[in-house]
């Protein structure tokens, strides 16, 4: 990996991923927005809190063979990446595993449909254990002895997952967890025990056009 790395995409959990990613490294640090969410307010208290630079789609262009490129599966191939978004959480799962001790089993589920129902089976499966459960409607600390909702406003894309540790982490539940079960979006991550594909049959495109959700989820799987 070279010590210039670029993270893209503030919309579907690249700051997430710069965040965590600060913790753990000296490397030099890019950012590129995809869809311009960010403001200029917003992008200085980044740039103080991280030591962050962003860097607009000339710079890159310019200088793109320099960088280590992080990019979200579904974005399209505007230069290479090195890394999805998938592969990234994987990498800092890892990190994250080693830095704070947990050992919990990790079970992601991705698919077109179905995707939670599944989590809320596997749920139903696991009752009698302690589990941390994220997908489309809120992540919920489940036990024999409680139910807790910790967050109802997370997403399903990959970056997620380490929100939802950092999160039971806060509640000091990360040690008590058994089981993680994650729903996911377009594919599973890179550092997963058991990773669940429910269906494919209901395709549509991504990338602008230049992939589909379906060979997406079956390559990470």
């Amino acid at each position: 990996m070279k010590q210039n790395i670029l993270i893209s995409d503030a919309n579907h959990g690249g700051l997430i991923l710069l965040k965590e990613y600060s913790k753990y490294t000296k490397n030099n640090l890019f950012f590129y927005d995809t869809y311009n969410k960010l403001n200029n307010n917003e992008k200085k208290d980044l740039e103080s809190k991280y030591h962050v630079t962003f860097l607009s789609e000339q710079d890159i262009y310019n200088k793109q063979t320099e960088f280590t490129i992080i990019s979200p599966i579904h974005m399209n191939s505007l230069f290479d990446s090195d890394y999805t978004h998938h592969e990234f959480t994987g990498y800092l799962l890892n990190k994250h595993k080693m830095k704070y001790g947990w050992n919990s089993k990790i079970i992601e589920v991705t698919g077109v449909k179905g995707k939670t129902t599944t989590t809320n089976l596997i749920k139903q499966v696991l009752r009698n254990k302690n589990i941390l459960v994220l997908n489309s409607h809120n992540l919920i600390y489940s036990s024999p002895k409680e139910s807790i909702i910790l967050d109802d406003s997370l997403s399903i894309t990959p970056a997620s997952i380490i929100t939802a540790l950092n999160k039971a982490k806060e509640y000091n539940l990360l040690n008590k967890i058994d089981y993680c079960i994650f729903e996911v979006s377009l594919g599973v991550t890179s550092n997963t025990d058991i990773g669940i594909l429910t269906n494919i049959l209901e395709n549509y495109p991504i990338a602008h056009n230049t992939q589909t959700a379906s060979i997406a989820k079956k390559i990470s799987v």
